[in-house]
């Protein structure tokens, strides 16, 4: 029997107002059917704690998205949430309407091959990108590069297989110089959420 592969929905930054709000950093396209009024939600700390928390609220706002939980009705209470990431099991994970025939957590530790079956790396994480989402490709050669999941370049997903076939224009794939990597790091920065 295998693990269940945990997947990131959402970190929480910190309390935002008075009323027990979170403010947090979306990792889900979908967060108004992921956290619509009474969701169940799993937590997880760095320190390995883990919690339970049934959704009261989600909003966006003009300081970015909210949630507020059962029991967290003011600043105090929804201090204990900050810093934790809310997960939920990839494969528990409903299909939403309007969804193509994978998620975005399905390609997160599959191998990135070429057309003609070279191994180049494995997809670490996928983050948003300007035009396109973007899997974050740690190479074989060393580095990690940033793959825009686009379907001119990438080309098929295999699950079976744990495969992610692409066919990148020549340099895209190439390991970052380490002088390359604080410009990369910078760009990151830049695209998450505020």
């Amino acid at each position: 029997m295998t693990a269940s592969r945990q997947v990131i929905l959402a970190r929480i930054r910190r309390p935002w107002g008075l009323r027990g709000e979170l403010l947090l950093d979306l990792h889900s396209d979908w967060p108004e059917e992921r956290f619509a009024p009474g969701a169940e939600l799993e937590l997880a700390w760095d320190d390995g704690r883990t919690a339970r928390a049934t959704v009261r609220e989600f909003r966006r706002s003009g300081v970015g998205p909210l949630l507020a939980l059962d029991g967290a009705d003011g600043i105090d209470e929804a201090r204990v949430y900050a810093g934790a990431t809310i997960v939920a099991d990839a494969e528990q994970l409903p299909r939403l309407a309007g969804e193509e025939d994978w998620q975005q957590a399905d390609l997160v530790g599959l191998l990135v091959v070429l057309r003609d079956g070279r191994r180049v790396g494995i997809v670490e994480e996928i983050e948003e990108g300007a035009a396109s989402d973007l899997a974050v490709v740690r190479l074989d050669a060393g580095g990690e590069a940033l793959l825009p999941l686009v379907p001119a370049i990438a080309i098929s997903i295999d699950r079976d297989a744990g495969q992610l076939v692409v066919d990148p224009p020549a340099g895209l794939l190439d390991p970052a110089a380490p002088e390359d990597g604080a410009a990369v790091a910078a760009s990151r920065r830049v695209r998450r959420p505020a």
